[in-house]
């Protein structure tokens, strides 16, 4: 995926009415694409050939390449920075639960930028109260592991494939964030089925950890109210809100798993 008008994790735009672009090439076999927009970590629509998306879905053959074009909402304020994360999902209708593969973290970019109005020089804004979660002593990892191990033991256990849960109940979920050498500090994100999820009442979490150790936390999610089955996915942003420590690579992603609510 590749961003026009990007450098060195920023984006400039002068106002809210300039395009910003993306550039997709496919490879290997037809595959079902999803693009979300985040501002500031929380989900936002974007006016694609003058419709409204909050999940703007796609399918390319291989070798296939797609530019597409969008505008942020006009609800973002012009007078501060933002940070700007687009996710380019595979797999858009395909469950982990139904593959015989093994689980994957590897189904997604998602990129993090600095996004700047070229008329205004007001800094970052964001009010980031890190909480402090237990450091684990544990095998190597970095990134974003969800599982149902509470034991806060060694070893990083991988989701099942498939969980099943109840209609509209709250279900508790172990999660191991952190590893990364130059950090403690820490957002991540969570989607079922490609929709933003609220974590302890907001749209992300922000956590803190000694730096190269993996941390510990425990949330709960709000299941689906209707049948059927649904991808749980999410992402960690190391030093989500600092405009000095800019992330210049993709995203780490969880390992994906479904859930099957009856």
């Amino acid at each position: 995926m590749k961003k026009i008008n990007v450098e060195e994790g920023i984006i400039k735009i002068d106002s809210l009415k300039e395009r910003l672009y993306i550039e997709v090439e496919n490879g290997g076999k037809r595959r079902d694409f999803v693009l979300k927009v985040y501002i500031d970590y929380e989900e936002v629509p974007v006016r694609i050939d003058e419709q409204m998306y909050n999940s703007y879905y796609f399918s390319l053959d291989d070798k296939e390449l797609k530019e597409i074009s969008f505008f942020l909402p006009e609800s973002i304020s012009e007078n501060a920075s933002h940070k700007l994360t687009v996710f380019l999902i595979s797999g858009a209708n395909t469950h982990a639960g139904n593959l015989m593969d093994n689980l994957t973290n590897n189904y997604s970019i998602a990129l993090d930028y600095l996004l700047l109005f070229e008329n205004h020089t007001s800094v970052l804004e964001s009010n980031c109260k890190y909480e402090n979660i237990k450091t684990l002593k544990s095998d190597p990892y970095q990134g974003l592991l969800f599982n149902l191990d509470y034991s806060k033991g060694k070893n990083n256990k991988l989701p099942p494939k498939e969980i099943t849960v109840k209609s509209g109940e709250k279900i508790k979920v172990a999660y191991r964030i952190g590893g990364y050498e130059d950090t403690e500090n820490y957002a991540f994100v969570v989607m079922i089925d490609w929709k933003a999820v609220r974590i302890d009442n907001q749209f992300y979490k922000l956590v803190k950890t000694e730096k190269g150790r993996i941390g510990y936390g425990e949330v709960y999610l709000q299941m689906p109210l209707n049948q059927g089955k649904y991808e749980v996915t999410g992402w960690v942003i190391p030093n989500p809100f600092d405009k000095n420590k800019l992330n210049l690579f993709p995203l780490d992603s969880s390992y994906r798993f479904t859930l099957n609510v009856v």
